[in-house]
């Protein structure tokens, strides 16, 4: 692996190379990024790790390998809104527990469901499409043979993935890609669930 060293002041503000072959413009960039949003009942502490995780994320453009600093840190903010409700929920030995055992809390609790991730919606979108494609040429109706589903599994997947990722990062692990944009809506939509909208 080749080193990415701090760059010379006269290249601070030059796109990383590794940009180009996406042909995202900074406003692109800039953008994307400001498109993902917190709700306004979520506590500072944990919105200025997602701020700081948004700045990461938007100063990459300028320098790539940030995109795992953004990402520690967008999971950073997921631990600390999980411990902020659990605090403001009163949950005995919250200071104590690990964040696999808060998030299994947050399942069990309720906390978070399939509804309040934007993916799991879309999900649910694209499937009432193909029914509806499928009942307009003529097909059975196959809506009556799906039996209710779970309504967390997709906020389980996420949880674990969130989990897994967080303990990767946090030990050395260097993640990257250049379209972290899934990870942090599914992180925003973890918090917004922690603190929704009042």
């Amino acid at each position: 692996m080749s080193l990415d060293p701090l760059k010379p002041l006269a290249e601070v503000l030059t796109p990383d190379e590794r940009w180009r072959c996406s042909s995202r413009t900074l406003e692109d960039h800039h953008r994307l990024i400001a498109l993902i949003q917190l709700n306004a009942s979520v506590p500072d502490e944990v919105r200025q790790h997602f701020e700081n995780a948004r700045n990461a994320w938007l100063y990459a453009f300028f320098a790539y390998r940030l995109l795992t600093v953004a990402l520690s840190t967008v999971h950073m903010a997921c631990e600390t809104a999980v411990r902020a409700r659990a605090k403001q929920e009163g949950l005995a030995g919250w200071k104590k527990k690990r964040l696999a055992e808060l998030l299994e809390i947050a399942i069990s609790k309720r906390w978070l469901v399939d509804s309040g991730f934007t993916e799991a919606e879309h999900r649910e979108a694209a499937w009432a499409e193909d029914r509806a494609l499928l009942l307009a040429i003529g097909a059975e109706d196959i809506g009556s043979y799906i039996q209710p589903t779970d309504d967390q599994a997709h906020a389980k997947v996420v949880v674990r993935v969130v989990r897994e990722l967080r303990n990767g990062l946090a030990h050395g692990e260097t993640l990257l890609t250049s379209d972290i944009s899934p990870a942090f809506r599914a992180a925003a939509d973890l918090i917004n669930q922690l603190f929704p909208q009042i």
